[in-house]
């Protein structure tokens, strides 16, 4: 549904400046229960051997590594200076 002009019901102001959303209240009150519990979740940790303890460990990296995704990029429409930017991002 698209926007009417002078449609009463759209807010002209939007969300003020520094105000944070609902989605980093939660972040934050997760980081600061599990920082909280960090040496509790090392001793943990230490308890667990061979699978149990990779899976738990591979879980957790999700949470401190960015995902990967594969990308295709079709490079015949870039230029040779965008190209090149690319491959130097690369390495």
């Amino acid at each position: 549904m698209p926007f009417e002009k002078e449609d009463k019901n759209i807010n002209r102001l939007g969300r003020p400046v520094g105000s944070k959303n609902k989605l980093y209240a939660t972040r934050r009150f997760i980081f600061n229960l599990l920082e909280k519990q960090r040496d509790r979740l090392e001793v943990e940790l230490d308890a667990l051997h061979g699978e149990k303890y990779v899976q738990l460990y591979m879980k957790l990296l999700e949470y401190v590594l960015a995902k990967r995704s594969n990308q295709i990029i079709k490079i015949d429409k870039l230029s040779d200076k965008e190209i090149q930017d690319l491959l130097e991002s690369i390495n």
